[in-house]
């Protein structure tokens, strides 16, 4: 089935490993005829190092919106930033002033997202060697778990998809989906929860993976 409108939403994310993840996602978009275009402005210069940093993600918004007044973007970040407190993000956040929304969090970070791509036995793998770390409670910052995701992914590389994703399928989203909305399964992102929430809202008759969503709510 091919839809006839088309709808943009504007992301605000933290770096290129993102940006390329929204790229593959428009392709596999196209692909199904559904009439979504993810797009992430294309940050400052001075913006690329601070990654996920509150102040940093809030300035990249600031600098949209001053041009953009009528277009409300999603501000998609990862969690282990905020839970360790790194630079204040957590008191920033939680003091953000009128006007910032909440932000859509990566739990812990892009890699344990990229994990729930996978299948529920890798997951749980991931799952595992993350817990005997105690990165459920005091996550592991990059170099300490990039040589463990690495383990699993070797040919993966910071700011890049794995091999793997590089050509995003249904059934990735799909696992992505399950997996996020899966209790037992400490991982999750509220990025592809709300934008499934987002397609089925307008396209009530898009199949798997959208429809996850509501299989959930029946």
């Amino acid at each position: 089935m091919t839809y006839s409108q088309n709808f943009f939403l504007h992301v605000v994310c933290e770096g290129k490993s993102e940006r390329n993840y929204l790229a593959a996602l428009n392709r596999l978009l196209r692909d199904s005829g559904i009439g979504l275009t993810l797009l992430s402005p294309t940050p400052k210069k001075r913006d690329e190092d601070g990654g996920g940093h509150f102040r940093n993600v809030v300035q990249k918004y600031k600098d949209f919106r001053r041009n953009n007044r009528n277009v409300q973007p999603w501000i998609w970040v990862d969690w282990d930033l905020y839970l360790r407190n790194d630079q204040h993000c957590m008191e920033l956040y939680e003091s953000r002033p009128k006007g910032i929304p909440a932000f859509l969090f990566s739990i812990h970070n892009f890699e344990d997202f990229l994990v729930l791509h996978s299948s529920t036995e890798r997951a749980l793998e991931r799952e595992h060697i993350c817990r005997e770390c105690n990165h459920f409670a005091s996550p592991m910052h990059s170099e300490e778990y990039m040589p463990l995701f690495k383990s699993q992914f070797p040919e993966y590389k910071k700011g890049e998809l794995p091999d793997s994703l590089a050509m995003l399928s249904n059934e990735q989203v799909e696992n992505a989906l399950i997996h996020s909305l899966d209790a037992s399964i400490p991982f999750r992102c509220d990025f592809i929860e709300k934008l499934a929430e987002f397609i089925m809202a307008r396209y009530p008759d898009a199949g798997s993976p959208w429809n996850v969503v509501k299989k959930k709510d029946e």
